[in-house]
C-alpha cells in the first residue's frame, strides 16, 4: 500500500466526482451517455480513478469512516477494469446519478482530526 496522505486520495476522489458531474450535466438519459463515446470513456476513467484511490486508502483510515461504502466503490472499479466489454450502461448511468453525488458528499464531510 501507498504511504500517500489520505487527504490526497480524497482530493482525487472529489476531483473525479466533479469531473463526472461536469461531463454528464447536460445528459438526460443513459442513451445520451451511450451516444457520446468520449464522455462515456471519460466517465469510466473517472470511476477507475475513484476506485483506485479508494483501494489505496490506508485500512486504518477506512476503519475510521465506516459510513463510506469502501468495498462497493472498489468493486465497481474492479468490474470496469476486468469486465469492460460486459459493462451494463444502465448500471453506469445509475452510479452517475445516485452514487457519485453521495460519495462526493461523504468525502467532503471526512474529518481529518
Amino acid at each position: 500500500m501507498s504511504s500517500r496522505n489520505p487527504k490526497l486520495y480524497i482530493q482525487d476522489i472529489l476531483q473525479a466526482c466533479d469531473d463526472i458531474s461536469n461531463f454528464t450535466q447536460a445528459m438526460d438519459s443513459v442513451d445520451d451517455l451511450q451516444n457520446d463515446r468520449r464522455t462515456f470513456l471519460a466517465v469510466i476513467h473517472c470511476i477507475e480513478i475513484i476506485g483506485e484511490a479508494t483501494r489505496q486508502m490506508p485500512k486504518s483510515f477506512k476503519e475510521k469512516h465506516p459510513e463510506i461504502l469502501w468495498r462497493e466503490t472498489i468493486g465497481l472499479r474492479n468490474v470496469i477494469a476486468h469486465e469492460y466489454f460486459g459493462l451494463d450502461n444502465e448500471i453506469i448511468w445509475d452510479v452517475i446519478q445516485t452514487q457519485i453525488p453521495v460519495l462526493a458528499e461523504q468525502m467532503k464531510k471526512v474529518n481529518f482530526e
